[in-house]
Order: C-alpha cells, then sequence, then structure tokens
C-alpha cells in the first residue's frame, strides 16, 4: 500500500511539474500574474523584443548613422543622457522643449534608448534622435505643430519619423506636409487607431506610403484587423518614464514605436528597402501574427478566471505540501530505520519537484 501510495504521489507531482512548465512557457507570454522583463546588457527590453529576439537584435552591429524625428510630446530633460539627442525643438506654446507629460519619453525610450547599462534598452539605440514637441503643456496639439514639425523633419534629412499620434481630420494641408516628406524617402509611422476606440481609423491611413500600425494583445489576437492596416506589433511595452521609473505601457502609440524602432534597427545595417519590407512583413503582418496564436493561447485567454484560479492553487498548494512532505517524510525516516536511505530520497526527489513548481507558478515578480 505504501508503495502504492508512493508511485501515486510521484505520479502526481510529475502532471504537476508538467502544468507548471506549460504555465511558464506555452500558456501565456509571460508567467501568469509575473510582469517580467527581458534583459540585455543589463537593460529591460521588455516582451515585445523577448518575443522576436534575436531577429530584432538591439546590438547588432551598426553599419550607418541614422536620423530618426520623434514627434511627440518632447524628451524629459532629465532623461536627455539616455539618447543621443541630436536636435530638440518645439513647435508648441510651451516655452520647455522638454517633455511634461511623458508619452515622447517613453516612445523614444521604446526606438532609441542607449545601450549604456542603465534602465532600458531601445531597438535602435546608436539612432540619433531629433525630438519634435507638438504638445502644450496642458496636452492640446494643434494640426499647425505637426505640419511644422514635418516641414523641419523634411529639412533635417530624417530617416524615419514616428507619430504615435491620431488626428481627428486629414486637411489638405497636412497630407501635403506628409507626402513632402515621404517624398524624400524617408519612412512615416502611425499607429492605425487609439484603443479606446478601435472602431475609428486613423485618417492618415488613407495616405499612400504611410506606414500603419496596429496592435495585437498578449495573446496574439489582433485588434481590430483591416486591410488598411499595415503591420501589427505588441500593444503593452516596457518603457522609461520622467520620474527614472522602468513601467509597462499599453497603448497602440507603443506598438507604433516598436515597428519604428525595429525599422531603424534595420536602416542601421544598411538594408535595402526592399529587405526591410521584406522582413516587416515577415515578422508584423497579419498571418505572421496570427501563426503565433496557438490553441493553448486562446484557451487561456478564453477561460482566464479559472486558469488563474487553478494558478494560485499551484503555487500555494506547493507551498503546503513542501511542509507536509517535510514533517512526514521525517516521521518516516524516523520510524524506519532500516529504510531510512530510502526514505530519504524520495523525500529528496519529491521535494525538489515541489520546490520546483512552487518556483515556477508563485508570481514572484509582480
Amino acid at each position: 500500500m505504501k508503495k502504492i501510495i508512493l508511485v501515486l504521489s510521484q505520479i502526481s507531482l510529475t502532471i504537476l511539474l508538467l502544468i507548471a512548465v506549460f504555465y511558464r512557457r506555452g500558456l501565456v507570454s509571460n508567467p501568469i500574474g509575473q510582469f517580467t522583463g527581458f534583459p540585455i546588457n543589463h537593460q529591460q527590453t521588455g516582451w515585445g523584443t523577448s518575443l522576436y529576439y534575436p531577429l530584432i537584435n538591439p546590438e547588432v552591429e551598426v553599419a550607418r548613422d541614422i536620423k530618426v524625428g520623434i514627434i511627440d510630446s518632447g524628451i524629459a530633460q532629465n532623461l536627455e543622457d539616455e539618447f543621443y539627442l541630436e536636435k530638440q525643438v518645439s513647435f508648441s506654446d510651451s516655452k520647455n522643449v522638454n517633455d511634461q507629460l511623458g508619452h515622447g519619453t517613453k516612445i523614444a525610450s521604446i526606438i532609441a534608448a542607449k545601450n549604456n547599462h542603465k534602465w532600458t534598452l531601445g531597438l535602435a539605440p546608436s539612432a540619433k534622435i531629433y525630438s519634435y514637441k507638438v504638445v502644450d503643456d496642458d496636452g492640446a496639439i494643434k494640426e499647425s505643430y505637426i505640419i511644422r514639425a514635418l516641414k523641419q523633419a523634411k529639412d533635417d534629412g530624417v530617416d524615419l519619423v514616428n507619430f504615435s499620434m491620431v488626428v481627428k481630420n486629414l486637411t489638405p494641408e497636412l497630407e501635403t506636409a506628409v507626402n513632402d516628406y515621404l517624398q524624400t524617402g524617408g519612412y512615416f509611422i502611425t499607429p492605425a487607431y487609439d484603443l479606446k476606440n478601435l472602431d475609428v481609423l486613423n485618417p492618415l491611413t488613407s495616405i499612400d506610403g504611410v506606414i500603419v500600425v496596429g496592435s495585437f494583445n498578449d495573446f496574439f489576437k489582433i485588434l481590430n484587423p483591416q486591410e488598411d492596416i499595415d503591420y501589427y506589433a505588441p500593444y503593452t511595452q516596457e518603457t522609461l518614464s520622467p520620474n527614472l521609473q522602468i513601467i509597462r505601457s499599453d497603448g497602440s502609440s507603443f506598438s507604433t514605436a516598436f515597428v519604428s524602432g525595429t525599422i531603424a534597427n534595420f536602416l542601421s545595417q544598411s538594408k535595402s528597402r526592399t529587405q526591410i519590407d521584406h522582413e516587416l512583413q515577415t515578422l508584423f503582418s497579419q498571418e505572421a501574427v496570427t501563426r503565433k496564436r496557438q490553441p493553448l493561447l486562446v484557451f487561456y485567454e478564453t477561460y482566464r478566471e479559472e486558469v488563474d484560479l487553478t494558478y494560485s492553487v499551484l503555487g500555494i498548494g506547493s507551498c503546503i505540501l513542501i511542509v507536509v512532505e517535510v514533517f512526514i517524510g521525517l516521521g518516516l525516516i524516523l520510524r524506519n530505520k532500516s529504510k531510512r536511505k530510502y526514505y530519504l530520497a524520495q523525500l529528496s526527489v519529491q521535494l525538489l519537484v515541489l520546490i520546483l513548481i512552487a518556483w515556477l507558478t508563485l508570481p514572484t515578480q509582480m
């Protein structure tokens, strides 16, 4: 009877361990309940980079300098040294060229945070940043700001412009400004929509040559797929905030920055436009993202509450079992001196498995 109990307990522990491994590696993008980064060279890059590394490698050898224009809210003054900041210009009514809201700083950190063993690592850390501020200190944005910023980007000869905003209307003046920049051969990247209003597409999507970026969630579910959307990127990123914290940021604007950073990375390797277009299709097309949406992910997305409960039971139950196992195992060892080595070996193996299960399932990195 004891042997049967031991065999059953070992089988049960093996099954629990397999489930824990599924939780860890296959069921979700990150361990359930945990928010983990993806460190490269002592810097955080986040879940998005972990999905595509080393196809997108921030530490790849650079063949040429790249100029990246970011039309946004600026870059925080206390983080200027985290970027190769070539120029800062404000086209808004703000008297300060620096970021007062945090959005532009987060976007810049995704695209081009330096490889300097600090904070976060951008996708193209050697890129030179041209920051064009178009946001007033109260968050207001005027079309005239954007048009002037685009003209400046054209004059500066930037290789790409990241515009992580959705405009309400596309006027002839704004369309002309975008087209004038595109005629220089540069890339103009913008979000397809605001996640708060997925059904309304960004009017900029109607301009030929504009790269339109949609989003997918933690389960590789594409949010409102449309024919006018070129690529889909992760909607959640690890970003650097002005208060020197690495935080999780969600939104289509961050998906846009991820594609911009990828393009800057490829440009820095002197890849041709044809090569870049092909690689972007391979990585971010609707078909490419859909292939990553495995049945196990769909299952978890559908039954998330039930799975989370199971996850908690596994983690907490493993800790309880460790305590129970120690008491029972020590009792058996003390009462059966002739089989002490046998029970000690059994106890050691089972404790090791339980500790592994607890380590795999407990949310240790919230």
